[in-house]
């Protein structure tokens, strides 16, 4: 009788976080590469959503931690609560939260035209560590200096909340 031996290998990833590029409210591609070394936390966001407010309180986790992280709000209509153009949506933030972090062009976060850098945090195929199905806005995810997705963090959860500094101190 012969035995078979079945060997469970973890997943490999074979994209990185750094070979995405977004494109920020200005129109210009910044590619995630020069990001390499600071952890990243990305903001699905809308102007609709009954946490809007938080994007003050992503200005101060970004004023706070900003030699080591980056912060980059990602404005979509996926959950229909951002009906404004690119160009209102930044005069929007800026003139009611005066931000310094990055704001990308709006962006499709989940769904049939999902963008691929919202595949990567999503789905465990792409990232290696997690699946995660957002289904609103303000889901926060955090990746470490190495490009790993180390967290997710439900719309919830404050920028400045212990649980949140905590995760980007560590």
């Amino acid at each position: 009788m012969k035995k078979v031996i079945f060997l469970l290998f973890p997943f490999i990833v074979t994209t990185s976080i750094y070979n995405f590029s977004i494109t920020d409210q200005n129109g210009n591609t910044i590619s995630l590469e020069n990001f390499k070394g600071k952890k990243i936390l990305f903001v699905n966001s809308a102007s609709g959503s009954p946490y809007v407010r938080q994007l003050a309180s992503l200005d101060t986790l970004y004023e706070k931690y900003k030699d080591s992280l980056e912060v980059i709000v990602i404005p979509s209509n996926t959950f229909h609560s951002e009906p404004k153009s690119n160009a209102a949506i930044k005069d929007f933030i800026q003139e009611t939260y005066h931000v310094h972090y990055l704001i990308s062009e709006k962006t499709d976060v989940a769904g049939g035209s999902q963008s691929s850098l919202y595949k990567w945090l999503t789905h465990y195929t792409e990232n290696g560590m997690m699946d995660n199905n957002i289904n609103e806005d303000f889901y926060k995810f955090l990746i470490d200096q190495q490009g790993r997705l180390v967290g997710i963090f439900a719309p919830s959860v404050d920028p400045m909340s212990d649980e949140m500094q905590s995760a980007i101190k560590n």
